[in-house]
């Protein structure tokens, strides 16, 4: 539900922020069910504003949220999205491999099926090579791999089917905005 939340939050951003200039801020980088693929990260800015599709956030009581979003296109879109989500209990090391990731991608958009782990968590995995970490509000870098199976899911508040997926795998190389 929390990844919703997160397209939700950014689709909203450029909706009420505009005019909004998006520009490239990192690549995933790999294949979806074998197929080479490239997806952008973006950072968005309108006046005062900034935002960005790759983010890493502390939260309440000392846990912490990494969402990577890679768009076809260094810009926005509502399809053909690959998002990567982490929540965390701890802060993230280099070195470390998150205990808990979930990667979707939304091929027609959320309305339409989507593609995700969520039926097999230990199926994704996110490798974090390097981190560089930066202040609330500033800009750091994440370098590492991914890899999931991704399941089709009819509906939002469907299930996966665990006899339909497709393999993902890539490296990740982004900046991070910290919240």
């Amino acid at each position: 539900w929390e990844i919703w939340m997160k397209y939700f939050d950014l689709c909203a951003a450029l909706v009420v922020s505009s005019p909004a200039v998006s520009e490239e801020f990192g690549t995933l980088e790999g294949t979806l069910n074998g197929e080479d693929r490239v997806w952008y990260t973006i950072a968005i800015s309108s006046g005062d504003a900034y935002n960005a599709s790759a983010t890493y956030k502390q939260g309440f009581m000392n846990t912490y949220d990494l969402h990577i979003q890679g768009h076809p296109r260094p810009s926005f879109t509502t399809t053909d999205v690959l998002s990567i989500d982490a929540p965390l209990t701890a802060e993230l090391e280099p070195g470390e491999t998150p205990i808990n990731v979930e990667i979707m991608h939304f091929p027609e958009g959320m309305s339409k099926p989507i593609w995700t782990s969520t039926g097999d968590p230990a199926s994704a995995t996110l490798i974090v090579d390097s981190l560089e970490t930066a202040a609330v509000g500033g800009v750091g870098q994440l370098i590492g791999s991914f890899q999931g199976k991704v399941c089709y899911q009819e509906m939002m508040s469907g299930m996966p089917d665990p006899n339909n997926c497709r393999v993902v795998e890539g490296k990740v190389h982004t900046k991070l905005l910290f919240r």
